[in-house]
This record gives structure tokens, sequence and C-alpha cells, in this order.
């Protein structure tokens, strides 16, 4: 084959042109150009030739919430349909205030901000002394138990009535405030007829109040005697206490329930004193007959005291006993015990 190069670096074989061989054998050929250097040889461009461009694609599954794939703008993915859980059906982190209640942690979740209905903003079911006043259920809430101010632990505002003294309000609140014995007077400003009042309420039980007007006898907190101090008690003759005429043991174990204020009480042992000049002249027990006549008798008539266990008229006298009633068996050293 005969191979012409061009002043271009083009070679030419001709067009469809018979050459002979070595061989002898036709050959045919057909007649092409081709760019040695790879650049058209009408281009003045210094460019090398054009390549081709490939172009890759891919395919990927499509972005959701609810394929347990944690993407784009999602907080969580679980990929189940429990709204409930760590993750909610909106494929965001659960919070107090979403309107979903999550179990094991809130009680309640009603998607709002007020704390004033059954769900507080804290999602807790509204309770009284939660802090938060449940609107047409409780009066009031200040979130503590103490019923001596302006809200009760029941969650109710504070009345004269309700059974609780309301501190620097109140003086006093028995729950009905009728003014009874020992109770409170209406408005729950004062109290009602009382143990201490200045009074004595004979017929409320009262023995006396403050200061009795009895000598070496005081008052007890519940209105009654209190014979601690007494010393002797006069029963020679006739004027005994018990039915056995002078002094007995009898004698002795009234003394002793007067002296200790029960009436369990008795004398463990006890004396009698008929000396001359006993009685003495201070306070104490006189002769108990009211049929015996006494010289400028002073003797104070206390009626019965059956809360002593004494249930006939109990006599004492301020001073003088010795005076008025002379020398005569009085007891004396007693012992009592209950």
């Amino acid at each position: 084959m005969v191979v012409l190069t061009t002043s271009t670096g083009e070679m030419s074989t001709g067009d469809m042109s018979t050459v002979s061989t070595v061989t002898g054998i036709p050959t045919t050929t057909t007649s092409s150009t081709t760019d040695i250097t790879g650049t058209d040889s009408d281009s003045d461009s210094d460019s090398e030739g054009t390549t081709s461009s490939q172009t890759s694609t891919s395919t990927t599954s499509p972005s959701f919430c609810g394929n347990g794939v944690v993407e784009g703008d999602e907080e969580c993915d679980d990929g189940n349909p429990e709204d409930y859980d760590d993750c909610t059906n909106a494929c965001e982190s659960p919070v107090c205030g979403d309107g979903i209640i999550y179990k094991g942690v809130e009680e309640c979740d009603d998607g709002n901000d007020n704390d004033e209905d059954s769900c507080t903003n804290e999602c807790k079911d509204a309770e009284c002394g939660d802090g938060f006043q449940y609107l047409g259920f409780e009066e009031c809430d200040d979130g503590n138990e103490i019923n001596e101010d302006a809200c009760t632990e029941e969650c109710s505002t504070a009345v004269c009535g309700d059974g609780y003294v309301h501190d620097g309000v109140e003086k006093c609140d028995d729950g009905n405030n009728q003014g009874n014995y020992g109770g409170c007077a209406p408005g729950c400003k004062d109290f009602g007829p009382h143990c201490g009042d200045g009074t004595v309420q004979k017929s409320e039980g009262e023995r006396c109040d403050t200061n009795p007007p009895l000598s070496s006898v005081t008052c007890n907190d519940n209105c009654t005697y209190n014979f601690a101090n007494a010393t002797q008690l006069y029963c020679g003759f006739n004027c005994t206490w018990d039915p056995v005429p002078g002094c007995q043991k009898g004698d002795a174990d009234i003394f002793c329930k007067l002296k200790l204020g029960s009436p369990t009480a008795k004398a463990q042992s006890f004396s009698v004193n008929a000396n001359v000049g006993a009685p003495t002249n201070g306070s104490g027990f006189p002769c108990a007959n009211l049929g015996q006549a006494i010289p400028n008798d002073t003797r104070l008539n206390l009626g019965a005291l059956p809360e002593f266990g004494v249930n006939f008229p109990v006599l004492w006298q301020n001073k003088d006993i010795l005076k008025s009633h002379g020398d005569g068996d009085t007891l004396v050293n007693i012992i009592c015990v209950d």
C-alpha cells in the first residue's frame, strides 16, 4: 500500500484505488483522513479534542416520619405508631404541653398553658395543695397544709365556723359558734362562757373561777376546788364526817378524797389530836354537822362535791376553827394515797 503524507500531517490512501502489492494481490482501500494529533486540521484552536462526559445516577429511599431513621428536621423516629412513648408520631420528642400524654412521665397533657384547669402546666392532675387554684372546684390553693392561714388544707377560704382559728383574724372557732359553754361566740371574735372567764358557771359544774374566796384553797384549771393545802379536819363529838361518831378512818378517807381531788383516794395512816388546843385557829374542814350550833359560825357551805366522791355538803372555814369549835378531836398527820 502506498501511503502519502501531506504537509498537514494527514495520511492519504487514495480514493478507492487498486494498488499492487509485492504479492500481486490487489487490495482495495478507502480514502480516509486521520487526525494524527487529534486536532481538527481546519481549526486554529490549540485545545485538545473533545472528550465525552459520563453522568452517573443513584436511587435512594424517600425520607418520611415513621421509617425508623432520624432524618431532616426530625428529632426522633422510632418507627412505630405509638404516640405516647419516647417519640411522638410527628417524630418529635415528647414535652409537657404538646397535648400528648407521655406514659409513665406525665399524668395529663391538655396542650395549654392554663394552670387553673384540670391539668397544670407541669402536666400533673390538679389537686388541692399543688399551689394552683382549680377553678370551679377549689376556692383557693396556697400550696401548704396550714389550716390557720387564709386557705385551709381542704382548699377552702377560711371563714368563721370552719373549725380552724384563722391567725390574726379569729380568736376562736369551734365549728358552730353558737356561744355554747367552752366554745366560741358567734363571729369568732371571742370565746363563749368558759372556765377562766371570771364568772362561776355553776350550771356547767364550775365550783370556782380563778381565785376562790377560800383561804388556802385554789382553783383547778377545770374550775374545781383544789384543797391540796388543807391540813386539818374537825370530827369530834357529833361533828363527824363519817356516819360513825367520832374521828374514824372514814373521816380520814373523806379528807384524802378532798385533799387529792380523787374519789378513789384513801388514808394510809392518820392520827387523832385530842390535846388541849386542838384543832388550830387556822383554816380547814370544820364540823360537818349543819345542825350543830357553832358560836360565831363562819363556816362556808360548798355543797356536795361528787367529782371528789363526796355526795353531801362540804363545809370549809377560813380561820378560827379552834376559837369557834373549842377543844375537840381533829385529824392530823394524815398520809393519803390514791
